[in-house]
Order: C-alpha cells, then sequence, then structure tokens
C-alpha cells in the first residue's frame, strides 16, 4: 500500500483459520482506538472541553441525526452544482456523437 506506508495489515497465520475464526500475527504499535481517543482529546481541547463532555456531545449529535445532518449540508453538493454538472456532461456528450 504505498500512499499509506503507516498502514500495517496483520497476516493470517496459516492453519490456525477456520470457517468461522481468523487468527491473524499480533502487530506491535498503538491501537487504532488509542490512536483515535487521543485525537478526540485534541479536538475536545480545542472547544474548551473535557474529553467526556466531547463525546457526550458527539454521541447526543449521532443519536439525533444532527451529525448526519451536518455532514450532509456540508459535504453534498447543491442542487445548482449537480445540474450544472449535469448540463455539462450532457454537452460534452453532444459535442462527442
Amino acid at each position: 500500500m504505498p500512499l499509506y506506508p503507516n498502514i500495517v495489515i496483520p497476516r493470517p497465520i496459516p492453519g490456525m483459520a477456520t470457517e468461522f475464526v481468523l487468527v491473524m500475527e499480533k502487530l506491535e504499535g498503538t491501537k487504532l482506538v488509542d490512536a483515535l481517543k487521543v485525537e478526540q482529546a485534541k479536538m475536545a481541547a480545542a472547544q474548551g472541553k473535557t474529553l467526556e463532555e466531547f463525546e457526550q456531545e458527539m454521541m447526543a449529535k449521532y443519536v439525533s441525526g444532527e451529525l448526519y445532518r451536518e455532514a450532509k449540508k456540508k459535504y453534498t453538493p447543491s442542487a445548482l452544482i449537480v445540474n450544472t454538472y449535469a448540463s455539462l456532461v450532457r454537452t460534452i456528450n453532444q459535442i462527442k456523437n
């Protein structure tokens, strides 16, 4: 994975896997969940909150659907942008044909 040189994927251990269990090599380093906690603590501190306050606020936003609405608003293109691109694609297709 040349794009992500710091990511290591553990290899399965032959002969120890079954239909229901996959045994993989143990990797040294920071667990993903621990690294995420560190990042969340930084985000909380930047907002002047404790990690617990930050987690409670994010969970409340998640449960209420507010987190999804915020992300959708921020990362979803407007109807105008979508229609503009659709018009551009139609025009390009007409020119090609």
